[in-house]
């Protein structure tokens, strides 16, 4: 396992993060194999939101960290503020109300990460970063970030936290990966884009992603979602691509496109969503793929003449 670090979390975390959206309670036996190989082979970042199963994948990471006595060596990465109903939830309100549920369904006083799911770029950035720093001194939760928020938000909030002498954001968590977007697979869900790429490179600045695999479209998988997002000629070229490099580093077309994203030019974690333990080890090998900028280049544009 790979690991690096975030400002105002004193942990080691994991470059890849295990996603809890699928875990169901009549399917805790398969969700907690798949926790307990995670950690096996290193890893330490679980990935959940108040959005997720109506909690249940809260409720049985939850019980899963009793049963085992690791909450201190696990990183809790949750979210909140997404919207129900039609309606945005980016308040302070909302914030307070979604981050007490999900330590109440986790049974823990303190989550590492507190994302915020979704951006209402109507609200203002200030009395939301007030929110965020009172439950940092409260001692609810060390770190927090946007998820589907653009990087010119985030500078924007980083810059009102720094006049006002208090934290800011500490990571984003938008979609990055070698295939392209049709369209969003979810309303309010951003892919980082070129501009953004640039920000982050020169900024430094951590990205965490999601669906860093392109829900499956580099394994083969085939179904609504994928079809609707990820099909286009310049993905399939992109798909071979990889497939190409893939037989020159022993590794597979998941695998490469997985390294495309944490071979980055700036500090990259990708969420994964393993339903099993071999799907799970199916990944792994993509930490031992490096990629210089040439070949991370290649994969995305080809040979442009």
């Amino acid at each position: 396992m790979l690991y690096g670090r975030l400002p105002h979390l004193d942990k080691d975390i994991s470059r890849l993060i295990v996603g809890a959206d699928w875990f169901q309670e009549a399917e805790e036996a398969k969700a907690v194999e798949v926790l307990d190989a995670f950690v096996e082979a290193g890893g330490n970042c679980i990935d959940m939101a108040h959005c997720y199963g109506g909690g249940q994948g809260q409720r049985i990471v939850g019980r899963w960290l009793r049963a085992r006595g690791n909450r201190d060596n696990i990183v809790l990465l949750d979210k909140g503020c997404h919207p129900y109903d039609g309606r945005n939830r980016v308040t302070p309100k909302d914030l307070d109300d979604d981050l007490s549920e999900n330590l109440r369904r986790l049974q823990v006083d303190h989550i590492d990460l507190f994302i915020l799911h979704r951006d209402d770029p109507a609200v203002e950035v200030g009395p939301i970063i007030e929110r965020l720093n009172d439950h940092r001194e409260a001692g609810r939760i060390s770190a927090f970030g946007g998820s589907n928020w653009s990087h010119t938000r985030i500078r924007e909030a980083n810059a009102w936290a720094e006049h006002n002498g208090m934290q800011g954001f500490a990571l984003s968590n938008p979609n990055l990966c070698l295939a392209g977007v049709n369209e969003a697979r979810w309303e309010g869900c951003l892919t980082v884009q070129k501009d953004g790429r640039i920000w982050h490179a020169q900024m430094q600045f951590p990205l965490f992603s999601w669906s860093a695999q392109g829900a499956g479209f580099f394994a083969g998988i085939d179904s609504e979602d994928v079809r609707r997002v990820y099909w286009n000629a310049e993905n399939f070229a992109r798909k071979v691509r990889a497939g190409q490099m893939a037989a020159r580093k022993n590794a597979s077309a998941l695998n490469i496109a997985l390294a495309w994203v944490l071979s980055q030019p700036f500090p990259v974690w990708a969420l994964i969503g393993p339903r099993t333990v071999d799907e799970l080890h199916a990944c792994m090998p993509a930490l031992g793929v490096e990629l210089n900028l040439e070949e991370l280049f290649w994969l995305e544009h080809g040979d442009l003449r």
